[in-house]
């Protein structure tokens, strides 16, 4: 099944128009979808906020770096590229990193920043981003084309993302029909439990045995707002599968419609541990949050359980559900009632 991908190209404009024309050509020559400032330069705040929806959105991320560092944000006093380039680490979006080999020796005039600071600024921000072992250099804008595909060849065996699959592909009529049988299937369960006697989650939760572990990373700013974030993995967390399983409802019943279930589980994970998830979340002047992974399989496998027991169920028709069925995945009303009663009780218990 042909996919292709999304990438978001990020770099500063009037000197690297015609860098960014060569890795946007190279890009759909191998049939990616380049995005970037082309469409929606990054000039003011409330335009940057829209570019941070098609950075989440992107498959993999770009950013060409040469002798400017760009123009800054009034407020964070960093320049829009250098907060892109933030933003894409802190959502996890891979990065493709393609740095100019020797900017302050071999660039004259326009290409180079004038000003003393502005140099240190750029310095700082390559820093960061040679910080990472993925990194590429180049020297003229036609090495660009070749470091692109080579790179991204690379980062799709090392980070596989879910890209777009052209409808015709997307899936055959076989599998429609057993998604609309599984959805029929369901549907039936459903009303079968119905008239059944709601069981308290506690007792539901009883079922399951054995460990599920998870692994946390700590991510923590240097001491400078422009030094290189640092990622540590913290020691296992160890959650009991019904302690598990009560995170996945829990995550559920206040998780929006067609979400990632895995990344809203594993955001619930955080906040059973009561750890900041987000830099927006984290607590000055450390600026630590936390990301979260869960052994693979998990989230589908209490899926699977709890949909057999009428706990969850589909909540779209069966063609929606081909490619990625755990994002309508929704709590029954049997299951709401089971999952809100126990959060009731717990929350009536803790106050007393």
């Amino acid at each position: 099944m042909e996919k292709r991908y999304q990438v978001f190209i990020s770099s500063t404009y009037t000197d690297l128009k015609d860098a960014r024309q060569e890795v946007s050509q190279a890009l759909l020559r191998a049939h990616c979808f380049p995005a970037g400032m082309e469409l929606f330069p990054a000039t003011d705040i409330e335009q940057f906020e829209y570019i941070k929806s098609v950075i989440r959105d992107s498959d993999y991320y770009v950013i060409v770096s040469a002798g400017r560092y760009g123009s800054i944000h009034p407020e964070r006093q960093l320049s829009y590229t250098e907060l892109e380039y933030d933003y894409a680490v802190e959502v996890g979006v891979p990065i493709i990193r393609l740095l100019h080999s020797d900017p302050f020796n071999d660039l004259r005039g326009e290409q180079i920043e004038s000003t003393d600071q502005g140099r240190e600024k750029l310095r700082a921000f390559r820093d960061k981003m040679q910080a990472s072992r993925l990194v590429r250099h180049w020297a003229s804008k036609e090495q660009l084309g070749a470091e692109i595909v080579f790179a991204l060849l690379d980062m799709q065996k090392s980070h596989p993302r879910d890209g777009w699959v052209p409808g015709s592909q997307s899936f055959d009529p076989e599998t429609f029909k057993e998604l609309d049988r599984l959805r029929k299937e369901n549907a039936q369960l459903l009303r079968n439990s119905s008239s059944k006697e709601d069981v308290p989650l506690e007792r539901f939760l009883e079922q399951f045995s054995g460990e599920i572990n998870c692994r946390i990373f700590e991510k923590r700013n240097g001491e400078r707002l422009t030094a290189p974030m640092k990622s540590i993995e913290l020691p296992r967390v160890v959650f009991t599968k019904s302690d598990f399983v009560q995170i996945f409802l829990y995550a559920l019943l206040d998780g929006p419609l067609q979400r990632n279930l895995e990344r809203y589980v594993e955001l619930e994970v955080l906040r059973h541990l009561n750890l900041p998830s987000s830099k927006a979340e984290a607590n000055e002047p450390e600026r630590v949050y936390y990301q979260c992974k869960i052994e693979p399989g998990c989230v589908s496998a209490a899926m699977d359980v709890c949909m057999h027991q009428s706990i969850v169920h589909f909540s779209a028709p069966a063609a929606d559900l081909v490619g990625h069925p755990e994002r309508f995945v929704q709590l029954t009303p049997k299951g709401e009632r089971m999952v809100r009663g126990h959060r009731a009780a717990h929350f009536l218990n803790s106050a007393d």
